[in-house]
């Protein structure tokens, strides 16, 4: 894969080359990472789930134990979702490949570099946050450790950790196993969102510079320069833009619609389950600011709540996005001098804007538009489960 903007790219291929998703490998050391990686993910599922056959059934224990579980099974549905669908991501990576080999325009490569620059920073940023997420929850385990070494006292402290699950060995005595274990699925968990979530966001962006670009072209078709030159001649050179602008435009969509297509089962399952997930983290986190005394519990519920919020706020922005984007393409033909323009230009510009008014949305699951008012929705979906399930709390 090598094309114009490939250096804006290589962030997304090192994190799935690491993971074994980057479609463009094929060694024995992917199967390998590949069967390393399920393994990981099916021992903590299977350990998390047998903690309800050892532990007294409450409902806060059932509701505690669901919000991780909730989560190790993100990180299984944001991993295969890649992994059945190499050959697609393939195909999207090539689209992208494609327009940027074809398009040589300065202004338009300055747009592509533009976006493709935001996408890279976002990564980074998110990267950053979230390997301080994990380093404090290493910190948080280890509390009770440190603080033998640091402050000693007759009998150890006890050693508990923030995710129960069940290797039906002793916990206090073999410790390290257990912390090793799970850092290391929360590690490779995260790190598997982040890459299998970047790439998207990266497809659309490059969608929407795509659509920015059209939306230039439309926008600079009759101009005084233009307006200009010989009748002839000046038909011909708006037409090609607008041309040029309509089969852009076009092309971005339909990226958008095959990418949506292969991941629509795959992101609906998901927003359904983040969206449960939140609720009980929410339920965890008013349980530590009022019942419990422990602070670490209360940061990581916090913590946890802060990630399940911007998992689903950068997805929904990014689709309001794209929606604003391909709107533009409406208000550039709207606001050009079609006026001036000849009578066959002018006839092509009110097609253009007939056929942008119709908005194009991300859908998932034939029901869930991803945009702002998406993301407000689910939200308040989110709380009336946590309110139902306070009020069940309560009640025993």
């Amino acid at each position: 894969m090598v094309f114009l903007g490939e250096r804006y790219y290589n962030i997304y291929r090192i994190m799935l080359t690491i993971i074994g998703l980057w479609p463009y490998q094929s060694s024995i050391i992917v199967q390998v990472q590949t069967a390393f990686f399920f393994g990981a993910y099916s021992t903590f599922l299977f350990s998390q789930l047998t903690i309800f056959l050892t532990t007294t059934c409450s409902l806060e224990v059932i509701i505690k134990e669901l919000s991780y579980i909730f989560i190790t099974m993100l990180y299984i549905i944001c991993y295969n979702s890649f992994y059945f669908n190499a050959k697609e991501i393939k195909q999207l990576l090539e689209q992208i490949k494609l327009d940027w080999n074809t398009i040589e325009d300065k202004d338009e490569i300055k747009i592509l570099e533009k976006y493709a620059v935001e996408n890279r920073l976002l990564s980074m940023i998110l990267i950053i946050l979230f390997s301080f997420s994990i380093f404090f929850l290493l910190i948080v385990e280890l509390i009770p450790v440190i603080l033998d070494t640091v402050v000693p006292i007759n009998e150890s402290r006890q050693r508990k950790l923030q995710i129960d699950f069940e290797f039906f060995i002793d916990e206090e005595k073999y410790f390290y196993v257990y912390l090793i274990h799970e850092i290391t699925v929360v590690l490779i968990g995260v790190f598997t969102m982040l890459a299998t979530g970047t790439l998207p966001i990266a497809f659309f962006r490059h969608c929407c510079a795509i659509c920015k670009i059209s939306s230039n072209l439309i926008e600079n078709t009759v101009t005084k320069q233009t307006l200009q030159v010989s009748s002839h001649r000046k038909i011909y050179i708006m037409y090609q833009k607008i041309s040029r602008a309509v089969h852009l435009h076009r092309k971005s969509i339909q990226l958008t619609k095959f990418f949506m297509k292969t991941m629509n089962k795959w992101y609906f399952v998901l927003l359904m389950i983040c969206a449960a997930s939140l609720s009980c983290n929410l339920l965890r986190l008013l349980n530590a600011a009022t019942v419990l005394n422990e602070f670490s519990e209360l940061i990581i519920c916090f913590g946890t709540v802060m990630g399940h919020f911007l998992t689903m706020f950068i997805p929904n922005f990014i689709g309001q996005s794209f929606i604003d984007h391909h709107g533009e393409m409406f208000y550039a033909a709207y606001n050009t001098m079609w006026y001036l323009a000849p009578l066959p230009i002018q006839k092509l510009l009110l097609f253009v804007m007939q056929n942008s008014m119709k908005a194009h949305a991300l859908l998932l699951g034939g029901i869930y538009v991803s945009c702002l008012e998406g993301f407000s929705t689910l939200v308040t979906t989110s709380i009336s489960y946590f309110t139902v399930m306070y009020s069940m709390t309560t009640k025993q």
